[in-house]
């Protein structure tokens, strides 16, 4: 059971800025996280030849959405600036190096690991990762996980895919899935892709979801050096 909040951002890159903003998120912000309770998952850049860039998604875990509030309570104490005075500084320099983001809230699925049980469980080291955003038939999004987690999960094992996260979006009609999974090397991306394009069990696993999945993208991720994903240390133990 996960019973963790997580923050999705998706973040618009200036120029080539994004290995000065992995520094900027990772060892400039370490300092913080312990006002915020917040745990950072992973931080990724959108691998250019698959999707926008240049790109970073960064994913927080937060304990429950209590953990969330009072991280947010913390932000908003300057009514006026809503942002505390950390953020207020570590800003100025981050829309330097940024432009523009969107942000996702998302629960978790029952079976989905957090942080701490991916590193206790020695599920860490992935460089690679699939970043996959479903469309969901509107209030369906728990029954989608759910046929996942039985139908789909063992055969992505199988694939060489493994389980970093699998959430659904808050503050929507229940219609959005996200799903990260962690690609052990270039040479296992190429036999997923060729499987997607070919496999009977893919196939039947699409036709399991018809109806159900209206739509989903899928893009690669190549994770940040500081990484806790890659890592298996938090970033305030770096």
């Amino acid at each position: 059971m996960n019973d963790k909040i997580y923050l999705h951002e998706t973040i618009q890159i200036t120029l080539d800025n994004r290995a000065n903003y992995f520094k900027h998120m990772t060892v400039d912000w370490a300092p913080t996280m312990k006002d915020r309770k917040q745990k950072m998952v992973g931080i990724f850049g959108v691998f250019s030849s698959n999707g926008s860039w240049p790109e970073v998604v960064n994913l927080w875990e937060y304990d429950g959405w209590s953990g969330l509030a009072a991280s947010f309570d913390f932000e908003t104490a300057n009514i006026e600036a809503m942002r505390d005075p950390f953020f207020s500084e570590w800003s100025r320099k981050a829309y330097t190096l940024r432009h523009q983001g969107y942000d996702r809230i998302l629960i978790p699925a029952d079976f989905s690991p957090t942080i701490d049980q991916l590193i206790a469980m020695g599920r860490i080291g992935h460089r690679l990762y699939y970043h996959e955003r479903i469309s969901i038939r509107p209030g369906q999004a728990k029954e989608y996980l759910s046929l996942m987690e039985k139908e789909w999960l063992p055969r992505a094992n199988e694939l060489g895919m493994e389980l970093l996260g699998a959430y659904r979006t808050a503050g929507r009609n229940d219609s959005e899935v996200v799903v990260i999974w962690a690609v052990r090397d270039w040479a296992t991306y190429a036999t997923i892709e060729e499987a997607f394009d070919s496999s009977d069990n893919v196939a039947a696993w699409h036709r399991k979801t018809d109806g159900l999945a209206v739509d989903w993208r899928r893009e690669v991720l190549c994770a940040a050096p500081l990484a806790p994903c890659l890592t298996g240390k938090h970033l305030a133990e770096i």
